[in-house]
């Protein structure tokens, strides 16, 4: 049936795997590249790179963390898609994208067989229309929900040209150390600099330096599920806490898809650690969002500290048939990569 934006750009790039196991010189490329800086040049005039070229135009837009403005887009730095693709190449197997909609649709029958089932006679004539009714639309809504995220990245990753070039122009100018620096300023700060000749550019190193270590301060912070305004005091003092050895030997979450795997974990904690993905292993994870997506071509299985039925984890879990367990509490803490789980 109908797919999410999210779901079709990893379907897109699981297409662009078999692409590359296909041809015999872009296979090689990503069985030998550790990096992938030169994937341009290396790959002209093949299949591959021309469809991916098709692909960034399409996706280019997209990025991890994608509402973040300071972070690259995939047109910029496509480093993360090429290093989900390589690790399709190198698998022993790789599902065609046909191979895993035919999955989910035989999956999602027999689920809603096994519920009409369960139903009584006047359930079914009553009841079943309403429900099917009320699932069409909140599929609809989720659809759109999707779909508006990526315009609206759309327009994020337009004004990030913007920022760069306003970046490039305060760093050439001595105000600020690094390119970088420059999403840690305010626009009610760096508008004065503009345009009155550099007013108030001086504070810039200083604040650059305060903000970094704030952020650095609060990347440090466990966030609670739930969280009121009156416990933000105590959130900001927290520092780290002992977690009872007693926890490790069995986590206890709730269930946002369906079925049942075994294997080696890989933790996960943010997108700069994706290359180390490995295929069949199950996925841990804070919590995941659209850039998590390809991952989920390569899991057997989710985990994550955060989410619910409507998440991100739980509704491409069921697109592509994994089990996935949701507020699993410190999974990222208490699990190695390497560790079994079933």
């Amino acid at each position: 049936g109908e797919e999410t934006v999210s779901s079709r750009q990893a379907f897109d790039l699981l297409d662009l795997a078999q692409i590359a196991r296909r041809e015999e010189r872009t296979r090689r490329y990503f069985q030998q590249a550790t990096d992938f800086r030169d994937y341009a040049a290396a790959l002209d005039g093949t299949e591959f790179l021309a469809r991916f070229q098709d692909f960034l135009k399409m996706y280019g837009h997209r990025a991890n963390y994608e509402t973040d403005w300071s972070l690259p887009r995939f047109a910029e730095d496509p480093s993360p898609l090429l290093f989900t693709i390589a690790s399709h190449v190198r698998a022993e197997t790789c599902p065609s994208s046909a191979e895993v909609r035919a999955r989910r649709e035989e999956e999602a029958a027999q689920v809603w067989q096994a519920f009409e089932d369960r139903l009584s006679p006047w359930q079914k004539r009553f009841l079943l229309p309403r429900v099917r009714k009320a699932l069409d639309q909140m599929k609809r809504l989720y659809i759109w929900r999707e779909l508006n995220r990526s315009e609206s990245v759309r327009v994020a990753a337009a004004m990030r040209r913007y920022s760069l070039t306003l970046a490039r122009r305060c760093a050439e100018r001595g105000w600020i150390e690094t390119e970088q620096d420059y999403y840690f300023l305010l626009l009610d700060e760096i508008r004065p600099a503009i345009l009155n000749a550099g007013a108030g550019s001086d504070r810039f190193r200083s604040l650059v330096a305060r903000r970094r270590a704030e952020q650095a301060a609060w990347s440090r912070l466990e966030m609670p599920l739930v969280m009121r305004e009156s416990e933000l005091p105590a959130l900001i003092r927290q520092a780290t806490r002992a977690l009872p050895e007693a926890a490790i030997q069995r986590l206890e979450g709730q269930c946002i898809s369906t079925g049942w795997a075994e294997g080696e974990v890989v933790v996960l904690h943010a997108p700069t650690e994706f290359a180390r993905m490995k295929p069949g292993a199950i996925l841990v994870a804070p919590a995941t969002d659209p850039s998590w997506t390809p991952l989920f071509t390569l899991a057997t299985g989710v985990i994550v500290e955060i989410g619910g039925v409507g998440s991100h984890a739980s509704t491409v879990a069921r697109e592509y048939g994994l089990p996935a367990v949701a507020n699993v509490r410190d999974a990222t803490r208490l699990l190695r990569t390497g560790d079994r789980v079933r």
